[in-house]
Formats: structure tokens, C-alpha cells, sequence
């Protein structure tokens, strides 16, 4: 049975929260030790593939840089006096040999580099990406919640037996909201020793990590911070509107539902 009972949304007439097990990383016990309650815009929104497809070319692009540079007329050797006289030649009048309708002259709207790709997406469209591939990996049982990221042995290859004990499959990304150097001595070398598991930050987590790990690991801890930052980008009033906090927006956010179940 259960041990531990996370309520952290509570079910009404108009809302009904999704609820996932809670995992330890205990080699010997493949039992779940808890269950946990998850806002369902966070984890069982309405999948946009179109938004995550576009998100995952901003992600790879807004880091590119356009090195290609050609020259105008005025950046080439040469061209300083006329091929020919004005007039008198039958000929069309040139000024330079470096015009750009001539063989080996200037461009004149070629490209100037070193120019930066990178662009910024709205905010909305990066929150709702985020959220449909949080939904995707939790529906496709792809999402796990763990408890705390304490390991029991000291064995660099630990992690490595647990994912192959819980069929996680060559490639696990672990996220929680505090540093990889707060986390276990021993938990920061079973990372350096095995090469498809890694640790994501929870203020780095994106779309592109999400789907190139097959499974996700999200702490207990970090579910307040991740869900307040997705439900504020959600519900705020306008485009320039400062995070008040986790507590701030959890808070509103149950009082917002209490009080549209009393209407």
C-alpha cells in the first residue's frame, strides 16, 4: 500500500486532477511508495505537435550564426579609374570595373555575416509546447515521479541497474530544482560514469531534452515550482507580467477553483 499521499490538488464538481505514483530509487523495492496529485493543464493538456515542431526548430537554430559575408564595390582592389571614356565609344558608360554587373564585382545585397538566427518565440507558444510534451511523456507512462535522488550504494553503475531493473530503456533524464552539486556524492558519479543519463535543472528543462531522453525523472520537490511557472504563463494578465513567486500563484490558482465551484 501507499505510504505517502501528496494532495496537493484537490478534486471538485468542475476539476479533476491526475494523480501518478511516486518512485524511489531503491534497486530492491520496485513498489511505489506514494501517490501525488498533478494539475491537469500541466500533465494532460491537449497536445500541439504543430507548437512542439516549432519549438524544437528554435532550438536548434537560435544558436546558428551566418558566417557567409561578400563584399560590395567599394571592399574590392581595384576598379579606381573608368574602362573607357563617357562618350564617343558606342558603348554603354561604366564607371568601375568593380560595378557589380561586371565578372569578379561587388554584390550588392549579398550577405553581410557574422548575423545571428536567433529569434524569440512568444512566451505562450514556448509554455504550451512545454506543456504538451510534459503530457505526451506522463500519457505514454514515459514521465515518473521520484521521491528524493538518494541512492543506496556507492556503486558508480547503481543508476545504471535501477533504469535496466525498471525497463526506463538508454536514456534518462533526471530534473529537480537545485544544482547537480547539492545532489549526492554518489548520485553526481553514477552521472559521470554512465553516458546516457544526464541531470537537467529545472529552470533549464525544454523541449528538446524532453524528447531526446526517453524517459523523464522529476523529483517530488520540484512539482510546485514547475507546475506555478507553466499555470502563471497561463493565467497572467499581460505579456509583461513578473512571476510573483511559487506560494504567490499555487495560492491564487486554489483559490480560483474554490471559487468557481461555489458559483
Amino acid at each position: 500500500l501507499s505510504s505517502v499521499v501528496l494532495n496537493r490538488w484537490t478534486a471538485t464538481k468542475s476539476f479533476v486532477p491526475v494523480t501518478a505514483w511516486i518512485n524511489d530509487l531503491s534497486i530492491n523495492n520496485n513498489i511505489p511508495v506514494g501517490i501525488v496529485s498533478l494539475h491537469p493543464d500541466i500533465f494532460s493538456a491537449h497536445p500541439r505537435i504543430d507548437l512542439i515542431e516549432e519549438n524544437i526548430k528554435w532550438q536548434h537554430s537560435y544558436a546558428k550564426v551566418n558566417w557567409e559575408f561578400l563584399k560590395n564595390r567599394s571592399e574590392l582592389l581595384g576598379g579606381g579609374r573608368k574602362p573607357w571614356r563617357q562618350k564617343g565609344t558606342g558603348r554603354s558608360r561604366q564607371s568601375s570595373i568593380r560595378a557589380p554587373m561586371w565578372r569578379g564585382g561587388g554584390k550588392t545585397f549579398g550577405p553581410r555575416g557574422p548575423q545571428s538566427l536567433f529569434y524569440l518565440p512568444p512566451p505562450e507558444m514556448r509554455s504550451y509546447a512545454l506543456r504538451s510534451t510534459l503530457s505526451i511523456k506522463f500519457h505514454q507512462s514515459d514521465l515518473f515521479i521520484i521521491d528524493k535522488f538518494a541512492l543506496d550504494s556507492e556503486d558508480k553503475f547503481y543508476l545504471h541497474n535501477v533504469c535496466l531493473s525498471r525497463y526506463w530503456g538508454y536514456g534518462v533524464l533526471f530534473v529537480d530544482n537545485v544544482p547537480l552539486k547539492e545532489q549526492g556524492e554518489a548520485f553526481i558519479n553514477c552521472l559521470d560514469s554512465v553516458q546516457h543519463l544526464n541531470y537537467c535543472e529545472l529552470r533549464n528543462l525544454n523541449v528538446h531534452s524532453m524528447l531526446k531522453f526517453k524517459t523523464l525523472l522529476l523529483s517530488a520537490r520540484c512539482l510546485d515550482d514547475l507546475e506555478a511557472k507553466l499555470l502563471f504563463q497561463i493565467h497572467k494578465l499581460y505579456r509583461e507580467s513578473q512571476f510573483p513567486g511559487t506560494d504567490s500563484v499555487l495560492s491564487h490558482m486554489k483559490a480560483l477553483l474554490y471559487n468557481n465551484e461555489n458559483q
